[in-house]
């Protein structure tokens, strides 16, 4: 340390602190000053620690984001209902129910007048296979055959695109049934539910239809047969979810 002037004060007291040193290859090395024990230092500390926890949570935060963007879950359930399974303990309970019965082998059939909820719990069950390591993809069964349409007259396989779908573990298909329901729309949608069905990948699915209504509304142009076959898996492998009451948009919850 010869010739070399090292001091420092405590900015909230004034006392002097010494400089830390340390030996390498026989030589004193600086390596910063003693920490002060007085209150104005203690809070500093305290301050610095809370700055870096709360940057340390915003990162986790954003990261966590990210991954929930990657599988389709739209940008709604986020930012403003993100939480919500902090105010209403049902959107956090039937959503770890629902994750829970997916482990177990069980799909889950959420169903329900619009606006009481479907596509919040399902997005938050979604949230929770995320934060579990579970390959997830949130969805809508016109996503998934506007995706395999577009695939068409490309150099995108059709049946990869359809194949994505058919093997992601965790599938939420959001608003069954909102979908035209013409032969080509029914032969498509068969083919996810059987590959699903087969490979022993059970599916979470919202509508607005109870099954037998499920069925016609599939089936409005005549193709019961394959309405039935497709509604008939969900039954076999879901569990049902019945949500009821008022229309929240329309009540502005």
């Amino acid at each position: 340390m010869t010739g070399l002037l090292i001091a420092r004060s405590c900015p909230f007291c004034g006392r002097e602190l010494r400089p830390r040193t340390a030996e390498l290859l026989g030589k004193p090395v600086f390596f910063g000053f003693e920490e002060c024990g007085c209150e104005g230092s203690r809070k500093a500390m305290a301050e610095e620690e809370r700055k870096r926890a709360d940057s340390e949570r915003r990162e986790l935060l954003e990261a966590k984001k990210g991954r929930y963007t990657a599988v389709g879950i739209p940008p709604l359930f986020l930012s403003r209902r993100s939480g919500c399974e902090e105010l209403y303990e049902n959107v956090r309970l039937g959503a770890r129910s629902i994750v829970s019965s997916f482990k177990d082998g069980r799909g889950s059939y959420i169903v329900g007048p619009v606006g009481t909820g479907k596509s919040l719990l399902a997005a938050t069950a979604a949230r929770y296979a995320v934060d579990g390591g579970i390959k997830t993809r949130f969805t809508s069964a016109s996503s998934v055959l506007d995706a395999v349409r577009g695939s068409y007259g490309t150099s995108a396989d059709s049946r990869k695109v359809m194949e994505r779908y058919a093997s992601t573990r965790f599938l939420v298909l959001d608003d069954l049934g909102k979908e035209a329901p013409t032969d080509w729309v029914l032969m498509k949608l068969f083919e996810l539910f059987n590959s699903r069905y087969e490979n022993m990948l059970p599916t979470v699915v919202t509508t607005q239809y109870e099954r037998d209504q499920l069925i016609a509304r599939l089936a409005k142009n005549g193709d019961k047969e394959t309405a039935v076959a497709i509604v008939s898996r969900l039954v076999e492998t879901c569990d049902v979810v019945r949500l009821s009451g008022d229309d929240r948009r329309l009540k502005g919850v």
